[in-house]
Protein backbone atom coordinates (compact mmCIF):
# COMPACT_ATOMS: atom_id res chain seq x y z
CA UNK A 1 0.00 0.00 0.00
CA UNK A 2 1.32 3.36 -0.96
CA UNK A 3 0.30 6.61 0.87
CA UNK A 4 0.52 10.11 -1.57
CA UNK A 5 1.30 12.90 0.87
CA UNK A 6 0.04 15.97 -1.14
CA UNK A 7 2.36 19.22 -1.84
CA UNK A 8 1.09 21.39 1.33
CA UNK A 9 1.96 18.04 3.90
CA UNK A 10 4.94 17.31 2.26
CA UNK A 11 5.82 21.33 2.72
CA UNK A 12 5.08 21.57 6.39
CA UNK A 13 6.69 17.41 6.70
CA UNK A 14 9.89 19.00 5.36
CA UNK A 15 10.14 22.31 7.30
CA UNK A 16 9.03 20.57 10.81
CA UNK A 17 12.33 18.21 9.57
CA UNK A 18 14.58 21.21 9.18
CA UNK A 19 13.78 22.32 12.46
CA UNK A 20 14.35 18.95 14.30
CA UNK A 21 17.82 18.56 12.39
CA UNK A 22 18.54 22.07 13.71
CA UNK A 23 17.64 21.29 17.40
CA UNK A 24 19.59 17.81 17.46
CA UNK A 25 22.43 19.66 15.65
CA UNK A 26 22.30 22.05 18.89
CA UNK A 27 22.20 18.68 21.07
CA UNK A 28 25.19 16.96 19.02
CA UNK A 29 28.14 19.04 18.94
CA UNK A 30 30.21 16.63 16.43
CA UNK A 31 27.43 17.32 13.69
CA UNK A 32 28.02 21.10 13.69
CA UNK A 33 31.86 20.36 13.56
CA UNK A 34 31.05 18.29 10.45
CA UNK A 35 28.87 20.31 9.04
CA UNK A 36 26.11 18.36 8.53
CA UNK A 37 23.16 20.26 7.14
CA UNK A 38 19.92 20.07 9.43
CA UNK A 39 17.96 18.80 6.42
CA UNK A 40 20.10 16.21 6.27
CA UNK A 41 20.37 15.12 9.94
CA UNK A 42 16.32 15.14 10.35
CA UNK A 43 15.54 14.06 7.06
CA UNK A 44 17.88 10.63 7.37
CA UNK A 45 15.88 10.28 10.78
CA UNK A 46 12.77 10.60 9.07
CA UNK A 47 13.65 8.10 5.88
CA UNK A 48 14.59 5.76 8.64
CA UNK A 49 11.32 6.27 10.71
CA UNK A 50 9.56 5.62 7.29
CA UNK A 51 11.47 2.78 6.18
CA UNK A 52 10.80 0.38 9.33
CA UNK A 53 6.94 1.68 9.31
CA UNK A 54 7.24 0.39 5.93
CA UNK A 55 8.62 -3.14 6.70
CA UNK A 56 6.61 -3.51 9.47
CA UNK A 57 2.99 -2.34 7.95
CA UNK A 58 3.73 -2.74 4.14
CA UNK A 59 2.39 1.22 3.76
CA UNK A 60 5.28 2.96 1.65
CA UNK A 61 4.91 7.02 2.02
CA UNK A 62 5.69 9.24 -1.09
CA UNK A 63 6.11 12.80 -0.81
CA UNK A 64 5.04 15.10 -3.60
CA UNK A 65 7.76 16.48 -5.81
CA UNK A 66 6.14 19.11 -7.26
CA UNK A 67 7.80 21.76 -4.84
CA UNK A 68 10.90 19.81 -4.62
CA UNK A 69 11.82 20.42 -8.60
CA UNK A 70 10.53 24.23 -8.31
CA UNK A 71 12.75 24.54 -5.37
CA UNK A 72 15.26 22.85 -7.55
CA UNK A 73 15.37 25.28 -10.12
CA UNK A 74 15.33 28.35 -7.71
CA UNK A 75 18.47 26.91 -5.86
CA UNK A 76 20.75 26.30 -9.29
CA UNK A 77 19.86 30.12 -10.47
CA UNK A 78 20.98 31.11 -7.38
CA UNK A 79 24.40 28.93 -8.15
CA UNK A 80 24.61 30.82 -11.30
CA UNK A 81 24.35 34.23 -10.42
CA UNK A 82 27.25 33.54 -8.29
CA UNK A 83 29.48 32.56 -11.08
CA UNK A 84 31.47 35.67 -12.01
CA UNK A 85 33.84 35.22 -14.15
CA UNK A 86 35.73 38.84 -13.18
CA UNK A 87 36.08 37.81 -9.51
CA UNK A 88 37.25 34.16 -10.66
CA UNK A 89 40.19 36.02 -12.90
CA UNK A 90 40.79 38.90 -10.46
CA UNK A 91 42.17 35.84 -8.20
CA UNK A 92 45.34 35.05 -10.70
CA UNK A 93 46.83 32.20 -11.85
CA UNK A 94 46.81 30.57 -8.43
CA UNK A 95 42.87 30.37 -8.90
CA UNK A 96 42.49 29.90 -12.33
CA UNK A 97 45.48 26.55 -11.72
CA UNK A 98 43.01 25.23 -9.12
CA UNK A 99 40.20 26.25 -11.53
CA UNK A 100 41.59 23.34 -14.06
CA UNK A 101 42.64 21.20 -11.01
CA UNK A 102 38.78 20.84 -9.99
CA UNK A 103 37.93 19.97 -13.73
CA UNK A 104 40.67 17.27 -13.95
CA UNK A 105 39.26 15.98 -10.39
CA UNK A 106 35.59 15.83 -11.89
CA UNK A 107 36.67 13.86 -15.04
CA UNK A 108 38.41 11.47 -12.66
CA UNK A 109 35.91 10.98 -9.95
CA UNK A 110 32.77 10.70 -12.16
CA UNK A 111 35.68 7.96 -14.15
CA UNK A 112 36.31 6.15 -11.24
CA UNK A 113 32.50 5.71 -10.10
CA UNK A 114 31.73 4.48 -14.11
CA UNK A 115 34.62 1.45 -12.85
CA UNK A 116 33.51 0.79 -9.70
CA UNK A 117 30.26 0.44 -11.09
CA UNK A 118 31.63 -2.15 -13.72
CA UNK A 119 33.68 -3.96 -11.04
CA UNK A 120 30.50 -4.43 -9.03
CA UNK A 121 28.11 -5.40 -11.74
CA UNK A 122 26.18 -2.45 -11.83
CA UNK A 123 24.49 0.20 -14.15
CA UNK A 124 27.69 2.34 -15.68
CA UNK A 125 25.50 5.35 -15.13
CA UNK A 126 25.09 4.57 -11.14
CA UNK A 127 28.79 5.19 -10.59
CA UNK A 128 28.67 8.71 -11.45
CA UNK A 129 26.54 8.98 -8.51
CA UNK A 130 29.04 7.31 -6.38
CA UNK A 131 31.70 9.99 -8.63
CA UNK A 132 31.30 13.54 -9.29
CA UNK A 133 27.46 14.28 -8.52
CA UNK A 134 27.46 13.14 -5.15
CA UNK A 135 31.30 13.78 -3.89
CA UNK A 136 31.78 17.27 -5.65
CA UNK A 137 28.41 18.10 -6.29
CA UNK A 138 27.20 17.64 -2.89
CA UNK A 139 23.19 17.06 -1.57
CA UNK A 140 21.50 19.55 -4.02
CA UNK A 141 23.61 18.38 -6.95
CA UNK A 142 22.39 14.30 -6.42
CA UNK A 143 18.91 15.14 -6.26
CA UNK A 144 19.00 17.21 -9.54
CA UNK A 145 20.69 14.65 -10.98
CA UNK A 146 18.91 11.58 -10.29
CA UNK A 147 15.65 13.47 -11.10
CA UNK A 148 16.80 14.34 -14.51
CA UNK A 149 15.81 12.34 -17.94
CA UNK A 150 19.65 11.08 -18.33
CA UNK A 151 19.65 9.03 -14.48
CA UNK A 152 15.31 8.62 -14.45
CA UNK A 153 15.72 5.09 -15.38
CA UNK A 154 19.00 4.22 -13.46
CA UNK A 155 17.98 2.06 -9.96
CA UNK A 156 18.91 3.39 -6.44
CA UNK A 157 20.59 6.75 -8.40
CA UNK A 158 18.68 8.94 -6.23
CA UNK A 159 19.03 7.50 -2.51
CA UNK A 160 22.95 6.11 -3.70
CA UNK A 161 23.63 9.69 -4.66
CA UNK A 162 21.88 10.84 -1.26
CA UNK A 163 24.43 8.61 1.09
CA UNK A 164 27.52 9.50 -0.81
CA UNK A 165 27.14 13.19 -0.39
CA UNK A 166 26.36 12.62 3.69
CA UNK A 167 29.51 10.47 3.78
CA UNK A 168 31.58 12.92 1.98
CA UNK A 169 30.30 15.46 4.66
CA UNK A 170 31.70 13.78 7.52
CA UNK A 171 35.30 12.11 5.92
CA UNK A 172 35.79 15.46 4.15
CA UNK A 173 35.80 17.31 6.87
CA UNK A 174 37.63 14.67 9.08
CA UNK A 175 40.78 13.90 6.58
CA UNK A 176 40.71 17.83 5.31
CA UNK A 177 41.62 18.64 8.75
CA UNK A 178 44.09 15.45 9.29
CA UNK A 179 46.00 16.32 6.23
CA UNK A 180 46.08 19.88 6.03
CA UNK A 181 47.41 19.59 9.89
CA UNK A 182 50.85 17.02 8.95
CA UNK A 183 51.41 19.08 5.82
CA UNK A 184 51.24 22.29 7.96
CA UNK A 185 53.34 20.72 10.49
CA UNK A 186 56.53 21.21 8.12
CA UNK A 187 55.97 24.83 7.71
CA UNK A 188 56.82 27.56 10.36
CA UNK A 189 54.24 29.01 12.72
CA UNK A 190 52.70 32.49 12.77
CA UNK A 191 50.68 35.12 14.46
CA UNK A 192 47.75 36.07 12.46
CA UNK A 193 43.98 34.91 11.83
CA UNK A 194 41.89 33.73 8.47
CA UNK A 195 41.41 36.22 5.76
CA UNK A 196 38.08 36.31 3.83
CA UNK A 197 36.89 36.24 0.81
CA UNK A 198 36.72 39.48 -0.88
CA UNK A 199 33.51 40.88 -0.78
CA UNK A 200 31.01 43.28 -2.57
CA UNK A 201 29.91 46.37 -0.64
CA UNK A 202 26.83 46.35 1.18
CA UNK A 203 23.45 46.92 -0.66
CA UNK A 204 22.25 50.60 0.10
CA UNK A 205 18.53 48.94 1.02
CA UNK A 206 17.68 47.55 4.06
CA UNK A 207 16.98 43.85 4.12
CA UNK A 208 13.35 44.63 4.55
CA UNK A 209 13.00 46.77 2.03
CA UNK A 210 10.39 44.69 -0.18
CA UNK A 211 11.51 46.19 -3.67
CA UNK A 212 14.73 44.53 -2.85
CA UNK A 213 13.38 41.37 -2.79
CA UNK A 214 10.95 42.21 -5.97
CA UNK A 215 14.17 43.24 -7.75
CA UNK A 216 16.08 39.47 -6.90
CA UNK A 217 12.88 37.72 -7.79
CA UNK A 218 12.66 39.23 -10.62
CA UNK A 219 16.23 38.73 -11.59
CA UNK A 220 15.69 34.63 -10.75
CA UNK A 221 12.49 34.44 -12.43
CA UNK A 222 14.18 35.13 -15.60
CA UNK A 223 16.84 33.05 -15.36
CA UNK A 224 14.40 30.15 -15.10
CA UNK A 225 12.12 31.58 -17.59
CA UNK A 226 15.13 31.66 -19.76
CA UNK A 227 16.60 28.59 -19.13
CA UNK A 228 13.42 26.86 -20.08
CA UNK A 229 12.63 28.75 -22.79
CA UNK A 230 15.77 27.94 -24.12
CA UNK A 231 16.22 24.06 -23.53
CA UNK A 232 13.98 22.36 -26.08
CA UNK A 233 15.79 24.57 -29.06
CA UNK A 234 19.26 23.52 -27.74
CA UNK A 235 18.03 20.05 -26.95
CA UNK A 236 16.58 19.65 -30.78
CA UNK A 237 19.54 21.52 -32.29
CA UNK A 238 22.23 19.27 -30.73
CA UNK A 239 20.32 16.48 -30.13
CA UNK A 240 21.28 16.29 -26.42
CA UNK A 241 19.66 16.00 -23.43
CA UNK A 242 19.37 19.03 -20.70
CA UNK A 243 18.22 19.05 -17.56
CA UNK A 244 15.87 21.69 -16.69
CA UNK A 245 18.55 22.98 -13.82
CA UNK A 246 21.36 22.53 -15.48
CA UNK A 247 19.74 25.23 -18.37
CA UNK A 248 18.92 27.71 -15.61
CA UNK A 249 22.36 27.26 -14.39
CA UNK A 250 24.10 27.99 -17.25
CA UNK A 251 21.63 31.01 -17.92
CA UNK A 252 22.05 32.36 -14.47
CA UNK A 253 25.60 32.37 -15.15
CA UNK A 254 25.11 34.30 -18.55
CA UNK A 255 22.83 36.70 -16.89
CA UNK A 256 25.23 37.52 -14.33
CA UNK A 257 27.97 37.83 -16.53
CA UNK A 258 26.35 40.20 -18.63
CA UNK A 259 24.93 42.36 -16.37
CA UNK A 260 28.42 42.46 -14.87
CA UNK A 261 29.88 43.69 -18.47
CA UNK A 262 27.60 46.57 -18.51
CA UNK A 263 27.77 47.31 -14.94
CA UNK A 264 24.31 46.46 -13.72
CA UNK A 265 24.94 44.95 -10.18
CA UNK A 266 22.62 42.24 -8.95
CA UNK A 267 22.04 42.01 -5.17
CA UNK A 268 23.70 38.76 -4.17
CA UNK A 269 23.59 38.76 -0.74
CA UNK A 270 19.33 38.47 -1.28
CA UNK A 271 20.11 35.95 -4.34
CA UNK A 272 22.04 33.51 -1.79
CA UNK A 273 19.23 33.80 0.85
CA UNK A 274 16.74 32.68 -1.42
CA UNK A 275 19.08 29.86 -2.85
CA UNK A 276 19.72 29.03 0.42
CA UNK A 277 16.06 28.28 1.81
CA UNK A 278 15.54 26.67 -1.20
CA UNK A 279 18.56 24.27 -1.14
CA UNK A 280 17.11 23.07 2.73
CA UNK A 281 13.75 22.75 2.03
CA UNK A 282 14.00 20.58 -1.26
CA UNK A 283 17.13 18.49 0.67
CA UNK A 284 14.32 17.97 3.05
CA UNK A 285 11.75 16.54 0.97
CA UNK A 286 14.94 14.54 -1.00
CA UNK A 287 16.13 13.07 2.40
CA UNK A 288 12.68 12.55 3.39
CA UNK A 289 12.64 9.82 0.95
CA UNK A 290 15.07 8.05 1.21
CA UNK A 291 14.86 4.58 0.22
CA UNK A 292 16.94 2.59 3.38
CA UNK A 293 16.47 -1.06 1.87
CA UNK A 294 17.90 0.19 -1.90
CA UNK A 295 20.90 1.56 0.16
CA UNK A 296 21.50 -1.43 1.95
CA UNK A 297 21.54 -3.43 -1.30
CA UNK A 298 24.28 -0.89 -2.58
CA UNK A 299 26.30 -0.94 0.25
CA UNK A 300 30.31 -2.26 -1.36
CA UNK A 301 29.72 0.05 -3.46
CA UNK A 302 29.42 2.75 -1.50
CA UNK A 303 32.00 2.29 0.63
CA UNK A 304 34.40 1.37 -1.96
CA UNK A 305 33.55 4.42 -3.74
CA UNK A 306 34.51 6.41 -0.76
CA UNK A 307 37.60 5.09 -0.25
CA UNK A 308 38.15 5.21 -3.61
CA UNK A 309 37.14 9.30 -3.87
CA UNK A 310 38.82 10.34 -0.35
CA UNK A 311 42.55 8.31 -1.98
CA UNK A 312 42.10 10.67 -5.34
CA UNK A 313 41.19 13.96 -3.61
CA UNK A 314 44.61 12.80 -0.85
CA UNK A 315 46.71 12.10 -3.62
CA UNK A 316 45.66 15.39 -5.88
CA UNK A 317 46.07 17.60 -2.61
CA UNK A 318 49.31 15.83 -1.76
CA UNK A 319 50.72 15.42 -5.08
CA UNK A 320 50.01 18.29 -7.15
CA UNK A 321 48.76 21.37 -5.07
CA UNK A 322 51.23 21.29 -1.64
CA UNK A 323 54.29 20.96 -4.22
CA UNK A 324 53.12 23.55 -6.48
CA UNK A 325 51.63 26.08 -3.58
CA UNK A 326 54.37 25.42 -0.88
CA UNK A 327 54.48 25.99 2.81
CA UNK A 328 51.47 26.99 4.40
CA UNK A 329 49.82 27.97 1.23
CA UNK A 330 50.50 24.48 0.40
CA UNK A 331 48.65 23.11 3.37
CA UNK A 332 46.14 25.36 3.74
CA UNK A 333 45.16 24.73 0.25
CA UNK A 334 45.66 21.17 0.75
CA UNK A 335 43.21 20.91 3.64
CA UNK A 336 40.90 23.38 1.55
CA UNK A 337 40.94 21.25 -1.69
CA UNK A 338 39.91 17.83 0.16
CA UNK A 339 36.77 19.56 1.69
CA UNK A 340 35.43 20.84 -1.87
CA UNK A 341 36.40 17.41 -3.46
CA UNK A 342 34.97 15.32 -1.47
CA UNK A 343 32.82 17.43 1.29
CA UNK A 344 31.57 20.94 0.23
CA UNK A 345 32.19 24.36 0.39
CA UNK A 346 31.43 25.32 4.34
CA UNK A 347 33.64 22.46 5.00
CA UNK A 348 36.28 23.46 3.43
CA UNK A 349 36.35 27.30 4.35
CA UNK A 350 35.93 25.63 7.96
CA UNK A 351 39.18 22.90 7.53
CA UNK A 352 41.21 26.61 6.09
CA UNK A 353 40.20 28.40 8.80
CA UNK A 354 41.31 25.73 11.62
CA UNK A 355 44.77 25.56 9.73
CA UNK A 356 44.96 29.25 10.29
CA UNK A 357 44.01 29.99 13.57
CA UNK A 358 46.55 26.89 13.90
CA UNK A 359 49.72 27.79 11.86
CA UNK A 360 49.49 31.56 10.25
CA UNK A 361 48.06 33.39 7.69
CA UNK A 362 47.86 31.58 4.49
CA UNK A 363 46.11 34.32 1.82
CA UNK A 364 46.33 33.49 -1.51
CA UNK A 365 45.94 30.28 -0.46
CA UNK A 366 42.85 30.71 0.95
CA UNK A 367 41.58 33.00 -1.93
CA UNK A 368 42.34 30.39 -4.94
CA UNK A 369 39.94 27.73 -3.15
CA UNK A 370 37.39 29.96 -1.96
CA UNK A 371 36.88 31.67 -5.35
CA UNK A 372 37.54 28.39 -7.65
CA UNK A 373 35.52 26.33 -5.29
CA UNK A 374 32.85 28.70 -4.87
CA UNK A 375 32.63 29.71 -8.37
CA UNK A 376 33.57 27.54 -10.52
CA UNK A 377 33.08 23.77 -8.70
CA UNK A 378 29.39 23.83 -9.79
CA UNK A 379 29.18 24.52 -13.45
CA UNK A 380 32.42 22.46 -14.37
CA UNK A 381 30.97 19.57 -12.44
CA UNK A 382 28.12 19.54 -14.16
CA UNK A 383 29.29 19.75 -17.90
CA UNK A 384 30.99 17.09 -17.28
CA UNK A 385 28.36 14.82 -15.38
CA UNK A 386 26.08 15.92 -18.55
CA UNK A 387 28.85 14.49 -20.75
CA UNK A 388 29.29 10.99 -18.51
CA UNK A 389 25.62 10.25 -17.97
CA UNK A 390 25.14 10.55 -21.80
CA UNK A 391 27.65 8.41 -22.48
CA UNK A 392 26.62 5.60 -19.77
CA UNK A 393 23.42 6.83 -18.54
CA UNK A 394 21.04 4.56 -19.79
CA UNK A 395 20.93 0.96 -17.60
CA UNK A 396 23.45 -1.97 -18.91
Amino acid sequence: MTIQVDELWTAIAALATILMGARITRGVPWLARYNIPPAVTGGLIVAAVLGIFSAWRGVQIDFADTLRNALLLVFFAAVGFSAKLRRIASGGRAVLAMCALIAVLAVLQSGIGVALAAAFGKPLGLGVFVGGVSFLGGHGTAVAWAESELASQIPGALDVGLVCATLGLVTGAIVAGVVGTRLAEHAPKAEGHALAMPEEAPWPEDAWVSDRWLRVLLWMAAAIGLGLTVRPFVMSYFNVTVPAFLAVLLSAVVLTNVADLVRLRIDHAACDLIGTLALRVFLAIAMMGIRLSTVGAEVGLIVVATLAQVSLAVALAVLVIYPVMRGRDGAVAAGGFIGVAIGAMPVSLAAMNRLMLTYGPAPRAFLAVSLAGALFTDTANALVVQTMLTWFGPPQ
